[in-house]
């Protein structure tokens, strides 16, 4: 198994009252329909093969991953993805103190500036109601948790979750 210290939790959707969003073209949006819809076909997979953290896996991996005996992405792509695109340009967010922004990933460069656990060089995001993962290759770790809250900041959920992760590591 590659990544030894994989973490996987789900949590329970939370019911959330909100607004019905604005549809919009994948085209409005800089997106092709055809890959979107390659793109949707792909997740709705991993989904239904209970495999929430494919996707993930498949960045984490370097595109290692393989599905209907293609690569999907390359080597050198997520290299650029996850390196550092802004320099020394300040990141707004205190939580983000230590980190950078590469193509889709926050991605941490300085671990005395961060405050949370885990390794330079380690990548992630987080969604608008919660949703968060991480990837520290440095101790071949992924950790994804899966909510549907707003607000979710009184919670302090996604620092809690990525530390208490880390720290049940044993060497």
């Amino acid at each position: 198994m590659p990544y030894p210290h994989a973490v996987l939790v789900a949590l329970l959707a939370l019911p959330v009252a909100a607004a019905t969003l604005p549809k919009a073209a994948p085209e409005e949006a800089g997106i092709s329909t055809g890959r979107l819809q390659r793109v949707s076909s792909l997740m709705r997979r991993y989904i239904s093969a209970g495999d929430i953290a494919g996707s993930v896996t498949l960045v984490a991996r370097k595109g290692r991953s393989q599905l209907d005996g293609k690569r999907l992405v390359s080597r050198k792509t997520v290299e650029l993805m996850t390196a550092n695109h802004i320099g020394a340009l300040p990141v707004w967010n205190d939580t983000l103190r230590g980190y950078r922004f590469g193509l889709g990933f926050r991605v941490r460069e300085d671990t005395g500036q961060s405050a949370l656990l885990g390794s330079n060089g380690s990548y992630g995001w987080g969604g608008a109601y919660g949703t968060y993962f991480w990837v520290d290759p440095q101790e071949q770790m992924i950790g994804i948790l899966m909510i549907q809250l707003m607000p979710y900041a009184h919670l302090n959920i996604r620092p809690e979750f990525q530390n208490a992760a880390t720290q049940a590591i044993i060497d």
